[in-house]
């Protein structure tokens, strides 16, 4: 392992390179053209994600995701491939610049202050009947939801010809059960990889039978972003127990999540005109319509922020950083307004924004800053508690998921994300009692 001082040490000369070019790259957007400082940030991005490969030794890092992704598709927004997209404001540039080194400053102090950790109990060893119980619960869980869901709104969206009708299907309060779904395929992969030499027939037909169900619930209720979570959070999964087919793994999550991600927009019965109306895609456009609604979906969230950049005119006061906890106790419902948002958004039904809109809608430019050395700080707590439970396995597959992400939303002020976080303590809390899983024991014990 390598020791703490010297990956801090080299994380704090990356922040002093990152700062470096990122100055360049602003340079250049303002006075050459924004296509030269989208190569710039493009390449930074790449150089990120390799520099972090070799000081962590896997490319699933949280600060080599999050850098790598963050610059990549701010690279990417900088093309300007859609007609409506503006040059940035220089406190825009400042704020994203900031955003990725403020985050590793709250990352690397972690890294300074943490303590060693205990000693596990190694007689508590999970066993493979209890591992296929929790998969049996996740997945009747979700399934008895699903239909219930199904129940209410006597809809399935997938079956249904009103193009909006995924909109409408969530129940609130049920939907976060349902969503449940995005955690079978992730579970089955710690069962197989940890407990296959152990396994019969009938485990592997379990195995296979909820797993479709865990895709099924997706492209039933058309939901592109939880097909793509089920995917990401496995093969994070499966990298963290085994980093051997690191490379392989992510080929083939990025195969499989394009043809989800087509073959579920195809589900959702919105042909070109719609698309093309909706999206104020013009007939000259560079790209094809479902080529351009891919660009934006990437890229253009932060020409959503640049829009807002400035104009706020009331902050929010901790409100949209903290929702989660207003959403989950209940008090959004009190507090008036609470879910208000009276964002620009430079195209009208285009509605996401990156990780910092919160945090700048709550305080502004110094809401950007406290929040990102929070989210950076809990980033280094997560990565470094030993992954020797399923919980926390599955929290630390969550966070890399929402950094992977934040160029589309910022996953850490969504309450479904928290309300996995607080799922998967109780579950270890009250199922696995304290146990550990089986691979560790092992690996302690030859050690």
């Amino acid at each position: 392992m390598i020791d703490n001082i010297r990956k801090v040490k080299q994380e704090l000369v990356q922040i002093g390179v990152v700062i470096f070019f990122t100055m360049i790259i602003t340079m250049s957007y303002y006075f050459i053209n924004n296509v030269f400082a989208a190569i710039l940030t493009i390449l930074l991005g790449i150089e990120i994600l390799i520099v972090n490969k070799k000081i962590f030794g896997y490319v699933t890092n949280m600060p080599g995701l999050f850098g790598g992704v963050w610059f990549l598709t701010i690279g990417l927004s900088c093309l300007q491939l859609h007609q409506k997209q503006v040059t940035w404001k220089y406190n825009t540039w400042l704020y994203y610049i900031l955003t990725y080194s403020i985050f590793l400053g709250g990352y690397c102090l972690f890294e300074v202050i943490k303590k060693k950790e205990k000693n596990e109990n190694v007689s508590l060893i999970i066993d493979k009947k209890i591992a296929l119980e929790f998969l049996t619960s996740i997945t009747a869980i979700c399934t008895v939801f699903f239909i219930l869901e199904v129940i209410i709104r006597r809809q399935i969206p997938a079956l249904s010809s009103d193009m909006s009708s995924y909109h409408n299907f969530g129940v609130t309060g049920l939907h976060y059960f349902t969503v449940l779904s995005c955690f079978i395929l992730p579970i089955s992969i710690v069962c197989v990889m940890l407990y296959r030499k152990e396994f019969t027939r009938l485990d592997y037909v379990k195995i296979v039978s909820y797993n479709i169900i865990g895709i099924l619930i997706p492209v039933l209720i058309v939901s592109r972003h939880l097909l793509l979570m089920t995917f990401v959070l496995g093969t994070i999964v499966a990298i963290t127990l085994n980093k051997k087919y690191e490379k392989y793994m992510i080929i083939l999550i990025a195969l499989v999540g394009i043809v989800g991600w087509f073959g579920i927009s195809s589900l959702r019965k919105q042909d070109d005109m719609y698309l093309k109306e909706a999206m104020c895609i013009q007939d000259d456009s560079i790209l094809s319509i479902k080529n351009m609604q891919i660009y934006m979906y990437v890229s253009c969230n932060y020409d959503n922020f640049n829009a807002n950049v400035g104009k706020i005119e009331k902050f929010s006061l901790g409100t949209k950083s903290l929702f989660p906890i207003f959403a989950l106790t209940g008090l959004k419902f009190i507090i008036p307004n609470i879910a208000d948002e009276n964002l620009i958004r430079f195209v009208d039904v285009y509605n996401t924004y990156p990780i910092i809109m919160q945090p700048y809608q709550d305080f502004g430019e110094i809401g950007i800053y406290i929040y990102m050395m929070v989210i950076g700080y809990l980033c280094g707590l997560v990565e470094n508690i030993k992954k020797n439970k399923f919980s926390n396995i599955l929290i630390d597959s969550i966070f890399k998921y929402c950094l992977i992400f934040s160029f589309f939303t910022n996953g850490f002020a969504t309450p479904a994300i928290w309300f996995y976080v607080i799922i998967l303590i109780l579950i270890e809390k009250i199922f696995f009692k304290g146990k550990i899983l089986k691979m560790d024991y092992k690996e302690e014990k030859d050690e």
